[in-house]
C-alpha cells in the first residue's frame, strides 16, 4: 500500500551539547543562517586542526556545493577524517556515501559497516538506516526482527522517524502479526512530532476505519497537516475525500488538482487516480492520451490496478471481430466501458499489462486474461487457459462482488462449451497449481 520507510540520507548539522564554545559555534551559526563564506573561513581552519565537528561541516559544504565547488570526493575525504575519530554523525554519512557511490565506489557491505558503527553509538538516523537495510534485505539478509530491533532503539530515543518505522512494521505485519492498534500508537507519537508520513497514515486510519471507527473530520485534519508539508500520500488521501464527497463537499476539480500534485511527486496511487480523472473527464478535460501516460507511470511502479486499466484500454478499443461478442459486452458493463475509446488497439500490450497485474492477484486482470484466451485476442485461442483465468478471477472476487464472480463463471461456462472432459481436467489442474503458489 505504502512504503514502510525511507532511508534517512543526511541529517542536518547540529552540535552536541558538549561541543566547544567559541569559533566552532560561530562557524556553525554562520552555516545555519546560510552565510557559507563566513562558515568556510571559520570552520576550514578548525577542520584542518582536527575538529571532527568542523570536518563534518566542511564535508557537507563540499557535498552540497556551499561556498566550495561541489565535490563528492572531497566530501568523502573530510567525512572519513571525522568518522575515524568516532563521530557517529560522520559514520552515518560515510554509510550513505558508500551506499550511493558518492565520492567512492558504491559498496553496500562497507555502507552497512559504517551504519552499524554509528548505530552502536546510539545515533538514531543510522539506526533507522540499518533497520531499513534489514527490512529490505539491502546489503544484508532480510531480517524483520533485526529491523524492528534497530527501529525500536531509534524510537526509544524519541526519534520521529524511528517511531514511524516501528508503526510501519506493525501496520504491514513485517515479521509480526499485523496490529493496527500498535501501529497507530507509534504513528501518533511520530505525528505529534510533525512527521508528515505518520500524519498521512493516521489520515488513512480514520478515513478507512482501520482499527478505529471512521472519523472523516480527524482524517481530513491529519491529511491537511501532512499535505501542508507536501506529503504525496496525504494529498492523494485528501483527493479521494474530495472526489467522493467524504466528509467534505464533493469537488472533482480540487480532487484532480490534489491527485496531480501527488502524481508529480511519484505516488503510484495518485498517478492511477489522475489517470482515471483524465479518462472520465472528472475535474479535468477528458484526455485519453494523458490518461494513458499516467496509467503507465503508475503501472511501471507495479500498481496492479493501473496495469489492468492499461490492459483493458488496449483490449477494448475495438471488439467487433471478437468470437464472443456477448463476453465483450459483459466485460464492458463490468468496467463501465460501453463508450468506445480512441486508443489504438494493441492486444500484445493488453496481455503484457494484464499479466503483470494478474501476477499480483488482481481479479480484473485475471478476468481479462480469460477473455483474451477465450477470444484469441493477441494469442491463439486456448480454452484450457481461459478456464483457468476465469476460475482464478471468480476465486479472487470480494464478498461484496457477487455479480463479478457470477460473470467470471458465466465466461468460464462459454469456455467449457468448447472443451473436452480431458481439457477440463487439465484446466482444473492448472487452477490448483496456481492457487498453491
Amino acid at each position: 500500500m505504502f512504503r514502510a520507510s525511507t532511508i534517512v540520507l543526511i541529517s542536518t548539522f547540529s552540535l552536541s551539547t558538549n561541543a566547544l564554545a567559541g569559533p566552532l559555534e560561530d562557524g556553525t551559526a554562520a552555516l545555519a543562517r546560510g552565510d557559507y563564506l563566513t562558515a568556510q573561513q571559520i570552520l576550514l581552519p578548525l577542520a584542518e586542526q582536527g575538529s571532527p565537528q568542523a570536518q563534518l561541516a566542511i564535508a557537507r559544504m563540499f557535498l552540497n556545493g556551499n561556498s566550495f565547488q561541489q565535490s563528492d570526493k572531497t566530501a568523502w575525504e573530510w567525512t572519513r577524517k571525522a568518522a575515524n575519530q568516532g563521530n557517529a554523525d560522520a559514520q552515518n554519512l560515510m554509510g550513505y556515501l558508500y551506499e550511493r557511490g558518492r565520492g567512492v565506489t558504491a559498496d553496500m557491505a562497507e555502507a552497512i559497516n559504517w551504519y552499524r558503527k554509528s548505530s552502536k553509538s546510539g545515533f538514531a538516523p543510522a539506526q533507522n538506516n540499518l533497520g531499513f537495510a534489514y527490512q529490505t534485505g539491502h546489503g544484508v539478509a532480510k531480517d524483520y526482527a533485526e529491523a524492528l530491533r534497530w527501529y525500536q532503539q531509534a524510537a526509544a530515543q524519541g526519534d520521529a522517524r524511528g517511531q514511524y518505522n516501528v508503526g510501519c512494521i506493525y501496520y504491514y505485519g513485517y515479521g509480526v502479526p499485523r496490529d493496527y492498534a500498535e501501529a497507530m500508537r507509534w504513528y501518533e507519537k511520530s505525528a505529534g512530532q510533525g512527521s508528515a508520513g505518520a500524519q498521512a497514515m493516521l489520515g488513512d486510519f480514520y478515513q478507512f476505519g482501520l482499527g478505529v471507527p471512521k472519523d472523516y473530520a480527524k482524517a481530513i485534519g491529519w491529511y491537511r497537516k501532512a499535505a501542508d508539508q507536501q506529503n504525496a500520500q496525504a494529498q492523494n488521501g485528501l483527493g479521494l475525500m474530495y472526489k467522493f464527497g467524504t466528509g467534505v463537499p464533493k469537488d472533482l476539480v480540487l480532487a484532480a488538482r490534489l491527485f496531480g500534485k501527488a502524481a508529480d511527486a511519484g505516488n503510484s496511487f495518485a498517478q492511477n487516480n489522475l489517470a482515471v480523472a483524465y479518462e472520465r473527464g472528472d475535474g479535468v478535460d477528458q484526455n485519453l492520451a494523458e490518461a494513458i501516460k499516467w496509467y503507465r507511470k503508475s503501472a511501471d511502479q507495479g500498481y496492479a490496478e493501473a496495469q489492468n486499466s492499461l490492459g483493458h484500454l488496449y483490449f477494448t478499443s475495438e471488439a467487433s471481430t471478437d468470437a464472443y461478442p456477448e463476453a465483450v459486452k459483459w466485460y464492458r458493463r463490468i468496467h463501465d466501458l460501453e463508450r468506445r475509446l480512441s486508443v489504438t488497439q494493441d492486444f500484445a500490450e493488453a496481455i503484457r499489462w494484464f499479466t503483470k497485474a494478474a501476477s499480483q492477484g488482481n481479479a480484473n486482470a485475471l478476468l481479462n486474461l480469460g477473455l483474451m484466451y477465450l477470444n484469441g485476442n493477441g494469442v491463439q485461442a486456448d480454452f484450457v487457459q481461459s478456464y483457468m483465468w476465469f476460475s482464478l478471477a471468480a476465486s479472487k472476487a470480494d464478498d461484496g462482488q457477487p455479480e463479478f464472480r457470477e460473470n467470471a463463471l458465466k465466461f468460464r461456462d462459454l469456455a467449457i462449451e468448447k472443451m473436452t472432459p480431458q481439457q477440463i481436467t487439465a484446466a482444473q489442474a492448472l487452477v490448483d497449481q496456481w492457487t498453491t503458489k
